[in-house]
């Protein structure tokens, strides 16, 4: 049986480092993207899609619109900076563009409550 692919959108090391070290605990693969969306190939790969929501490279939420344009079913979970009311507002847009967005995240997140949505949303 094969692994479950996160793909992993952040362009933080030290988070990408986090992220990966309890995706990989949790027994699933990892696909790394710093500050960019990866191919169409690679997208359509994942199970799941944890990504920041601000990157260097693009503009606003833009990379969240091509996640909907290549598979837009995927469940998401945000990882962001930002303050609440504007994480709160970000959402929001994103729940009308009908992103599968599954939970969010501030930084620091809980490590725990991390793992559970792994294994609520990956297959086992």
């Amino acid at each position: 049986m094969t692994s479950a692919t996160v793909l992993l959108i952040e362009d933080d090391e030290f988070m990408v480092k986090q992220l990966k070290t309890l995706v990989n605990a949790a027994g699933f693969d990892t696909f790394i993207h710093f500050d960019s969306l990866p191919g169409k190939e690679v997208m359509e790969s994942a199970d799941l899609i944890i990504t920041d929501i601000q990157l260097p490279n693009m503009v606003g939420i833009s990379h969240i619109d091509r996640i909907i344009e290549l598979k837009n079913n995927t469940p998401v979970i945000l990882i962001s900076g930002m303050d609440p009311l504007t994480l709160s507002s970000t959402l929001g847009i994103l729940k009308m563009k009908r992103v599968n967005i599954v939970a969010s995240f501030g930084k620091p997140f809980n490590r725990k409550e991390f793992k559970e949505l792994l294994t609520k949303y990956l297959p086992q």
